[in-house]
């Protein structure tokens, strides 16, 4: 035992001159180094001809990055891209700065689809930061998708000149009801159909609506000498009355309308039919003073 601590010692006082730097260690260093925000990544997705990826694009900095990712497809189950990333390359060849362009290019590809991207890492968690806060904003989230609507106009995607991608548009009716997923982007929700479902897509939100149908176009103002040859324009103003409220609740816009998702109602419901004035309010609240808890009524 002396003999090991005093060779333990005498190794201790030499001093060494560090070892020559070998690839292998080179290499390895570096695979344990954080990697730059700047990285190349590859990636791989398999689609159908005409098949939407699900993201739309817009350029900044002269390189086109993605825009959003609807909700429920592709790119959005697989969750290899992410809003941010800067796509470079499809299939070995370079994209330019068009959007319509890398649309079109992605929707018409088949089989295997090739990738180059620089990723944004803006949604990259790190593990032991997951607390009590991802799980509470995974619960206000949840219940952030739990959004029904009602809708009080048609729309279709292909003539509206405001959306971003056309492709990516939700086209609706009148009467509909639609499950909105996200609202983050002020001018564009996302929503799905709740009756046919499928991936989600992009309708104008309340505000962009709002803003749009209260537009007022100027009148032409034809009380110049020439009989309206040459006329300037002329903005309508009106004050807001109170003697006239009922008027203005009339003209309100109505957009979108907050609906419920509710369970099938499952009393039995009682129609009492027969001519006005024989007597179906007296037989009606008959029922409901005799059992009131078997017997009840709308609230009008």
């Amino acid at each position: 035992l002396q003999s090991l601590l005093e060779a333990h010692d005498i190794v201790a006082s030499k001093c060494y001159d560090s070892p020559p730097s070998s690839p292998e260690v080179n290499n390895s260093s570096v695979n344990n180094q954080i990697v730059p925000v700047d990285a190349i990544r590859i990636l791989g997705i398999h689609k159908k001809a005409g098949e939407p990826l699900g993201v739309t694009f817009r350029v900044e900095n002269n390189d086109l990055v993605i825009a959003r990712i609807l909700h429920g497809g592709m790119i959005d189950r697989q969750g290899l891209l992410h809003v941010g990333d800067i796509i470079k390359e499809v299939n070995g060849h370079e994209v330019g700065n068009n959007p319509k362009e890398l649309q079109e290019l992605l929707k018409n590809i088949s089989g295997s689809v090739t990738l180059k991207i620089l990723p944004s890492y803006r949604d990259t968690v790190i593990p032991q930061q997951v607390s009590s806060t991802f799980l509470t904003t995974l619960f206000v989230n949840f219940y952030t998708f739990q959004v029904f609507v009602k809708c009080h106009f048609d729309y279709n995607p292909y003539n509206d000149n405001l959306i971003p991608c056309k492709e990516a548009g939700l086209k609706f009716s009148k009467g509909e009801i639609l499950q909105i997923v996200n609202r983050e982007d002020p001018n564009w929700w996302q929503a799905s159909h709740v009756k046919e479902g499928g991936s989600a897509g992009l309708i104008p939100s309340q505000f962009l609506e709002e803003k749009r149908k209260a537009f007022v176009r100027r009148d032409w103002d034809n009380s110049g000498p020439f009989c309206g040859t040459i006329s300037s324009k002329k903005k309508k103003k009106m004050m807001y009355l109170t003697t006239r409220n009922a008027e203005f609740d009339r003209h309100e816009i109505q957009i979108y309308e907050e609906v419920a998702k509710m369970p099938p109602f499952q009393r039995k419901t009682l129609v009492l039919i027969g001519a006005q004035g024989v007597g179906r309010r007296s037989l009606k609240n008959r029922f409901i003073v005799l059992n009131p808890t078997r017997f009840g009524t709308t609230v009008p």
